[in-house]
């Protein structure tokens, strides 16, 4: 019994060990939007071993392209510290370090982290923003696309925050756009439904929707009919650009 106590003392050991030694640390650890951020980066065991001083780039997700800032790094032992404060819009953030043409990016999960309310929950926005990244945006500074990972996380904003599909339909087909599952593709055509009946859509959001009809649910009658909706209801739109 004693024998089994100390192993199990030694495995926990061994993790909080493992855990200590991530290369990129967060403080706070769960950061708020507009708040100060200190990282902690220790290049031991990545691409940048041995190299000295690399540059550090942040970008920060705030639901367009990412938006790219450099972030100045002070040696301290084997450890680089830098400070950068976020916007009040930012969802989540991702940092890449570099050095003499090598990348530092965590190729696999990349080095993010989400921003979080004040309960301590990712903001809204910050899954759909990071899955972003993984299916497309990360290519940017080199990652290579995951969409399945995009994918889970999308899901998992549209089951956390569930009136997306009320107040931002179209948003719901741009979550589960590339999904196969039967109940997603159900899922984006009632949404579709929700955004070409809505009163007050704007013509920006109609012609998405006539596109959605069109392109992803190859659905011509309904497109067609969409399309005379916005002549009527738009009679000088943007309509007459196409």
């Amino acid at each position: 019994m004693k024998r089994l106590s100390f192993l199990a003392i030694l495995i926990a050991g061994m993790v909080v060990n493992v855990a200590a030694q991530q290369p990129l640390q967060f403080q706070p650890e769960k950061p708020k939007p507009g708040e100060k951020i200190t990282i902690t980066y220790n290049p031991s065991g990545t691409t940048l071993m041995g190299l000295e001083n690399p540059e550090a780039v942040l970008y920060l997700l705030e639901g367009a392209l990412p938006l790219a800032k450099e972030v100045k790094l002070t040696k301290s032992g084997t450890n680089y510290t830098g400070e950068f404060t976020t916007n009040d819009t930012t969802n989540a953030l991702f940092i890449v370090f570099e050095k003499d043409g090598k990348k530092d990016m965590n190729a696999a999960d990349g080095y993010y982290t989400y921003l979080y309310s004040p309960e301590g929950q990712p903001v809204k926005g910050a899954r759909k923003d990071v899955a972003l990244i993984f299916n497309s945006y990360g290519g940017i500074w080199g990652m290579e696309r995951n969409a399945d990972k995009a994918m889970s996380l999308n899901k998992e904003e549209l089951a956390v925050f569930p009136s997306i599909k009320k107040e931002k339909p179209l948003d719901v087909i741009a979550l589960l756009y590339s999904s196969k599952d039967e109940a997603d593709i159900n899922e984006m055509k009632t949404a579709l439904a929700v955004a070409a009946s809505n009163p007050n859509a704007t013509e920006a959001e109609l012609l998405s929707a006539k596109g959605y009809y069109s392109n992803k649910f190859k659905d011509k009658d309904k497109a067609d009919e969409l399309d005379n909706q916005i002549k009527v209801k738009f009679p000088n739109g943007n309509w007459q650009l196409n």
